[in-house]
């Protein structure tokens, strides 16, 4: 059994990332995603990292914004884990994470969301017949989970850094995050493994 602690930074060959990658997919509370190269593993959009890191470095010195990240798709959704957004205080934008069926609602929310600093994960189902917002011809017919959490966090100005990090030297990289946890865990949502 593989721990996951908060912020687990190893170095490990390719056979021990995938290794690690299998053990995590496994697990329905974690979200992952795994990069080779060039390569999408299930999980890797490189158009969104690229955006939403230019973004983050680019923001100026005590700006803040909020990173929403798909980790959890039911059904038919525009955008798969791993697609990202990053969502400035005036309201400005970058990446996406649905065929614009959600994009408003997280901008709309995602500062109360995250008023208290912690990561949390929001739920859409579009599936809904009651639900009148997702009646009007939209292509989405899932249930999405989108993780919220403030740049700020140095746990996430960690994964931006890695993500951009692995991007630009096109290394294999694992990162596993909590998206859910049992009552009593000593994790929580947002805590992540990165994997070299």
């Amino acid at each position: 059994m593989l721990p996951l602690g908060p912020h687990d930074l190893c170095s490990s060959s390719a056979r021990e990332a995938r290794q690690l990658f299998e053990a995590v997919a496994r697990r329905p509370s974690v979200a992952g995603a795994a990069f080779h190269g060039d390569e999408e593993r299930t999980f890797g959009l490189w158009g969104d990292v690229d955006g939403c890191t230019t973004a983050w470095r680019a923001l100026p010195p005590g700006d803040e914004a909020v990173l929403a990240s798909v980790v959890h798709v039911e059904g038919s959704a525009y955008r798969r884990p791993g697609a990202h957004m990053l969502v400035t205080r005036d309201a400005a934008r970058v990446g996406t994470i649905s065929g614009g069926c959600l994009e408003a609602d997280v901008v709309r929310r995602a500062w109360w969301h995250t008023a208290t600093g912690r990561p949390v994960v929001r739920t859409y189902d579009t599936m809904s017949e009651g639900d009148a917002r997702w009646k009007f011809g939209l292509g989405c017919q899932g249930i999405i989970q989108v993780l919220l959490e403030r740049v700020t966090s140095p746990s996430t100005q960690e994964y931006l850094a890695f993500l951009a990090a692995h991007r630009a030297t096109r290394r294999a990289a694992v990162a596993a995050t909590v998206i859910r946890t049992a009552e009593r865990s000593t994790l929580a949502v947002g805590d992540r493994l990165l994997v070299d």
